[in-house]
């Protein structure tokens, strides 16, 4: 029979009666515990991170919107419904958004794009 250091010799019940003993006991590791120091440092770095209000611009720029015809551009026998080219600003490059069995997207940028908000908002 072994004497001495064993952890059931430690963890007796008299020695854990008293409730400040309890808290020395050491919790399960979870998955942020578990990630490196520099991740999460650069999370907390993040959620530090004043956001600055929106800035309105004094003269602003409306967008110029060109509800174009789907059979003219594509060809007549295309399946989009809506075609539109939506510029953001004058000097900008046109985007082209399409409405078709996909849904509405941008022709560069897919569905996320600002222009595709434009667009359905023009052709209702």
């Amino acid at each position: 029979m072994r004497r001495g250091g064993g952890v059931a010799a430690r963890l007796t019940p008299r020695r854990w009666r008293d409730a400040r003993d309890l808290t020395s006991i050491p919790l399960p590791m979870t998955r942020a515990d578990r990630s490196s120091p520099s991740r999460r440092a650069k999370a907390s770095a993040h959620a530090d991170v004043a956001v600055a209000p929106t800035q309105f611009d004094l003269f602003p720029v409306r967008p110029v919107v060109d509800v174009l015809d789907p059979r003219a551009v594509v060809g007549p026998n295309t399946g989009v419904e809506n075609l539109v080219r939506v510029r953001l600003r004058p000097n900008d490059a046109p985007h082209l958004v399409f409405h078709d069995r996909h849904g509405w997207y941008c022709e560069t940028h897919g569905p996320t794009c600002h222009a595709v908000i434009l667009a359905r908002e023009a052709s209702q």
